[in-house]
């Protein structure tokens, strides 16, 4: 399908890119990711039954909205109130045509946010710099110790400091690199993965 056929479908509003950057240089600003990658993703990555989905870096839902019409719980993190306005402005379109899907926003800092046992599928579009990627890894693990499970880190478009980090750094290892472009090797999907014998 393409993009407006998408959002007719999820019944939702994410085009365009955000007005103005974040006043913070450490936080970047909102693009959404295209719906032929996610058809590409998941046409490859096929989730755990139990998979729960938490996005870094919100925007106005799409990501989240994706998910949810494929039967997995998500929640959305974002830091600016009015894009987290529109993702539930968004969420009560897409509630009243998917009514048994579960999606949820959360308007707060990606470092704040506490991590719940349930959540272990975790997707970045490069929300921000590298030291808030690593607290918020710091977190993820933090959760995984604390209650340990399955985790998956889905990386899109990333930086290299971001992959450096988790293959440097962390227990967690690349499963899976789906390219979404030939001839940019960035404009791709990297999965990590972290057992819970680790």
């Amino acid at each position: 399908m393409t993009e407006q056929e998408w959002e007719q479908y999820l019944h939702i509003q994410t085009t365009g890119h955000q007005q103005l950057f974040p006043a913070d240089t450490h936080y970047h600003r909102y693009e959404a990711t295209p719906y032929a990658d996610f058809e590409l993703l998941f046409s490859l990555y096929h989730p755990d039954s139990d998979a729960s989905f938490l996005d870094f870096g919100c925007g106005k839902g799409r990501f989240n909205f994706f998910v949810a019409a494929l039967g997995y719980p998500s929640i959305g993190i974002e830091m600016d109130p009015q894009l987290y306005a529109l993702a539930c402005s968004n969420r009560q379109q897409f509630s009243a045509y998917f009514p048994h899907a579960t999606v949820d926003f959360s308007c707060s800092l990606a470092q704040d946010y506490a991590i719940t046992a349930a959540q272990n599928c975790f997707y970045f579009f490069n929300p921000f710099n590298k030291r808030i990627f690593q607290e918020v890894v710091s977190r993820i693990l933090t959760s995984y110790y604390e209650h340990p499970r399955a985790i998956t880190i889905i990386l899109y478009y990333p930086s290299q400091e971001y992959c450096h980090f988790l293959d440097d750094c962390t227990p967690f290892t690349q499963q899976l690199t789906v390219a979404c472009h030939p001839h940019d090797t960035r404009h791709a999907f990297h999965i990590y993965k972290l057992s819970e014998f680790v």
